[in-house]
Formats: C-alpha cells, structure tokens, sequence
C-alpha cells in the first residue's frame, strides 16, 4: 500500500495557535487570581495581627496605669493620672509603670502614653520623662491604619459608677468633682475600621498606687 502523507494546512495551523493562545490566556488568568487572592490572605493576616497588637498595647497601658497626678509648676503644665478628651489632641492619657528595662539602664519605671487619631491613622505616644510632654521629647508610633473613630469611655468607681451594664460612662476623665490622682474602675475602647463592624473592649484597671506625692 502507497503510504499518502499531507502537510499541516494553514488552517489547521491557525486553529492550533488559537487553542494554544486561549489556554495561555486562561492559564494567566489563573494565576494572576490566584496571586491576588495570596495578596489579600497576607494583607487580612497582617491587619489581624495590627489590631491584635493594639489591643495587647491598650491592656497593658491601662493595667499598669498608676494614679498619680503631677502638679503644675513654672514651666510644667498639670497632668491628671488618667485624661480622656474626645476630638483632643490625644484622646488617651495617662502615666504607667512597669516599664521594661532589660540593659538595666539608669531610668524611672514610668512612663506616659498617649493616643491619638491622626487622618485615620491611631498613633501611640510616649515620653520616657513622664513630666516633659513637649514635641521635641516624643516617641510616636504608628499603630493601625483605616481606623474612622477611636472613642475611650470610663467608668468611674463606686458608688458614682454602678456598673458596667448601669454606667455611667464617661466621655472625659477627670470629670466634675473626680480628683486628678483618681483612675476609673474600668475603660471602654471603641474602635470603628473601614469596612469593619464596630470593635469593643472592655479593660478592668487594677487600683494603681502613686510612686509619690499625689494632688
């Protein structure tokens, strides 16, 4: 028998290229998505674990806050133990111990933070002089971005505060009578994240002690 060979046509040549052309397109496809969908795993991990820290910065400030309100002198401005301000320059204040110190390194425990809100981005402030609070003596730290509202409520010890469920919590600290040595039985941070359901935490404040002389 006569074998009968026949070349590839044109046709069949452009048909095959197409095929091939579709899958590579498909193929791209494919993987573009799936890159894209690693990206946005790896940005919600990396927002979980931003939030996380904030919390876990937030409950160590405010357990460790210590009632004691520096007096105002010449050239030093009062500070109440605790000060909460809502749409202040910080909504959070306040002066905390235990402050870690693993050289050993010359210094107080003390320390001031602070919180603010700053174009949506939450920043906490410190000062390792917890007594100069001016600009040039700042350590900012960038916390968490996309955050549209930080609040801080307080509720005030008893008989004034009740409890947690009956209030009243307050938007300012120190407020009316309350002195400025005095901290609050508990705090409520309210956090509101773009796209996010509003955030709460409920933090107990353990009695703090003053590291001396109080107002």
């Amino acid at each position: 028998m006569q074998n009968k060979q026949r070349g590839i046509t044109l046709l069949e040549l452009l048909i095959a290229a197409a095929i091939l052309a579709s899958i590579l397109v498909v193929a791209e496809q494919a993987i573009s998505t799936s890159n894209k969908s690693a990206e946005v795993a790896a940005k919600r991990v990396q927002d979980l674990r931003d939030l996380d820290r904030v919390w876990l910065l937030l409950e160590a400030d405010l357990r460790n806050a210590i009632a004691h309100a520096q007096a105002g002198g010449s050239f030093q401005e009062s500070l109440p133990a605790m000060k909460i301000e809502q749409g202040g320059e910080w909504t959070l204040m306040l002066l905390r111990g235990g402050q870690a110190n693993p050289l050993l390194l010359p210094r107080s425990e003390l320390l001031r933070v602070a919180y603010r809100l700053e174009e949506e981005v939450l920043w906490r402030d410190s000062w390792i002089d917890p007594y100069q609070i001016e600009e040039e003596f700042v350590r900012p730290q960038q916390l968490l971005e996309g955050v549209e509202e930080f609040e801080v409520l307080a509720l005030p010890k008893a008989p004034r505060g009740r409890s947690v469920k009956e209030g009243p919590w307050l938007d300012a600290w120190p407020e009316g009578q309350i002195p400025a040595n005095e901290l609050p039985q508990a705090v409520e941070i309210i956090l509101r994240l773009k796209g996010e359901r509003e955030l709460k935490r409920l933090i107990a404040l353990a009695p703090g002690s003053s590291p001396g002389a109080q107002n």
